[in-house]
């Protein structure tokens, strides 16, 4: 069960802000988007869980959020579920869980919210608050107020919202949600964040109450943060692994899966779909401008255009919000192989998948002997 209060917290992370103050939902929805914005912050917040009724506890946990944009982001917490720290430098991306005392290493870049999405396969391929997109049925501002944060005030709009029904990994539902949110006027940041809501299904033989606390105790944005906190240095006896053992996972893996449909504008400019591709191979390569990873596939890329020609297509693109959910993209690159019925047959995050790229595409049937250069 703690294991699944930890996706909770992921969840209700914080990333709260908003422009200006018109209506309460607008500015609670404009609020998500608002850390994005800042070339660079540190965030530590607090955050406390507490379940009622039969299944009672109380998970406490300290976070670290720091990101200098573009592509270096740092997130560390600690608590009764042990020490977890995530580091993307802008060309590789480490993740180490300190209960197994055990990392990963990608060579591909994330963002703050792609890591967060990554530590949790379900939460990774299936990052939605609510059925709809926007997770708050009404909203209001019932006032102004000040909010101490390092002992200085933060003046406040005051927002109170109800929640649709939300649903969580292991087939699971918050309903009856009520949430407040302290939102400071000035960086839009949520400051104090109250969510009170009840759980059930999955393995819950009852419905349980769930209350969230979450204060932010300092932040800075816009100010330069040092480069050190985005070297990763392995603790003690830690030792790295392909992929941890267990629900956690560093990333997704949509082998075996059937292809999502999709309309996406190529790095030419076409529009185009999978579904007009059904009966060809076709490579899509998820990147983003600022990921180094990508600029050192881009070669490979071209290469593999000249050589395969017209029984391979390669899409290059920067994909939409519900395409890169769709194909679980927590990291760029990410490589993906679909076979002429559809199919995901290969799927890398990473640069440097050539080799194992080449071998899926030899077992479809394509196969190229690269020509030397010339001399």
């Amino acid at each position: 069960m703690r294991a699944r209060l930890g996706a909770v917290v992921l969840i209700f992370s914080p990333f709260v802000c908003a422009q200006s103050p018109p209506d309460a939902l607008e500015l609670l929805n404009e609020s998500r988007n608002a850390l994005r914005a800042f070339q660079s912050y540190i965030v530590n917040q607090q955050v406390v869980v507490e379940t009622k009724n039969r299944l009672q506890g109380r998970l406490e946990m300290p976070v670290k959020l720091a990101a200098s944009n573009p592509g270096k982001v740092r997130i560390e917490s600690s608590g009764q579920l042990g020490s977890t720290l995530m580091v993307s430098d802008g060309r590789n991306t480490w993740v180490y869980l300190g209960r197994v005392n055990q990392y990963t290493k990608t060579a591909a870049a994330s963002s703050p919210d792609a890591l967060l999405a990554s530590l949790n396969t379900g939460i990774g391929q299936r990052l939605e608050l609510a059925e709809n997109k926007d997770p708050y049925a009404s909203a209001k501002i019932s006032g102004e107020e000040a909010v101490q944060v390092e002992g200085k005030p933060v003046d406040c709009y005051v927002v109170e919202a109800a929640l649709n029904k939300i649903t969580i990994p292991g087939g699971m539902t918050l309903t009856d949600g009520q949430q407040k949110v302290w939102i400071d006027k000035k960086t839009k940041l949520a400051v104090k964040m109250a969510t009170d809501s009840v759980m059930s299904g999955g393995p819950l033989a009852a419905p349980i109450e769930t209350s969230q606390r979450v204060e932010i105790t300092s932040f800075q944005v816009n100010q330069p943060v040092p480069d050190s906190l985005f070297v990763f240095t392995p603790p003690a006896g830690a030792r790295e692994v392909a992929e941890f053992a267990g629900p956690v996972k560093s990333a997704a893996d949509l082998t075996g899966k059937v292809a999502e449909d999709f309309t996406t504008k190529a790095a030419d400019g076409r529009q185009i779909s999978l579904h007009d591709l059904r009966g060809k191979v076709a490579l899509v390569y998820f990147l983003t401008s600022w990921c180094l990873p990508c600029k050192d596939d881009q070669p490979v890329l071209d290469k593999l255009r000249r050589e395969f020609g017209g029984d391979l297509t390669v899409i290059s693109t920067d994909a939409g919000a519900e395409m890169l959910k769709n194909y679980g993209v927590t990291a760029y690159p990410t490589v993906v192989l679909i076979d002429r019925e559809g199919t995901i047959v290969f799927y890398h995050v990473g640069a440097g998948s050539e080799k194992l790229l080449r071998d899926s595409l030899a077992k479809l049937g394509l196969s190229s002997t690269p020509k030397a250069p010339p001399r």
